[in-house]
């Protein structure tokens, strides 16, 4: 069997997002099951009825969670620490997404901060189509593997044959930055100074690495 060295390569590219998406977190607590669910369905249309000006239909407002818990709080009672039941709690976690554009995120944090329901929201921005981008890696990936091992058997005294195999492992990429939390209070008080056109939010590139693992046959 002839030698062999195997080097494993990577590849990275930094890429401008393109898409934003909006995480909204609504929270309702009522004393029965049928007035939580009901508070918490109100909530989701009013929610829906807040973002209709910026042409967001019913099914572009995705759910990604929605639990429903029993809720106690606790008390003390001659030194001793009890819990009572106080309701149920529901949390629904809904998101939007919609092309990059930062005068149009600036109108929808400022309908979701002026919305009655007071929700928790918070960005994160990521790259819609990632097809060409690993093309990119794998081919940047594979050049790296090919210098590494080139400097290796340089320095081995040795030559790179051809190539035995190459193993890479297929899986989705999906790049999100970090999500950015907002202080609702803060947007509803600059919402009404003109907010709107004050904010401007340019997000970082997103970096994106894969590997691939490439064997080669040794010349000596």
């Amino acid at each position: 069997m002839n030698e062999i060295i195997t080097v494993t390569g990577k590849g990275k590219i930094s890429l401008p997002p393109d898409t934003i998406i909006i995480n909204i977190s609504l929270e309702t607590v009522r004393d029965t099951y049928e007035a939580t669910m009901d508070a918490s369905a109100d909530a989701v249309s009013l929610l829906r009825d807040a973002l209709k000006s910026e042409d967001f239909k019913k099914e572009d407002i995705k759910t990604k969670r929605f639990n429903l818990d029993l809720e106690y709080e606790s008390y003390k009672e001659r030194d001793n620490w009890k819990k009572r039941f106080i309701g149920y709690k529901c949390n629904h976690d809904l998101k939007i997404e919609f092309l990059s554009d930062s005068k149009r995120l600036a109108k929808i944090l400022s309908l979701i901060a002026r919305c009655p329901i007071n929700p928790e929201f918070s960005i994160q921005y990521k790259i819609k189509d990632m097809e060409d981008a690993k093309n990119q890696l794998l081919a940047k990936a594979v050049a790296d593997s090919k210098a590494k091992a080139e400097i290796l058997t340089k320095a081995a005294g040795v030559k790179l044959g051809r190539v035995v195999n190459i193993n890479y492992t297929w899986g989705e990429i999906n790049i999100y930055s970090e999500p950015v939390n907002y202080d609702r209070a803060i947007l509803c008080e600059e919402s009404a100074c003109s907010y709107e056109s004050s904010l401007d939010i340019e997000p970082e590139d997103l970096d994106i690495t894969d590997t691939v693992t490439v064997t080669w046959e040794i010349l000596l």
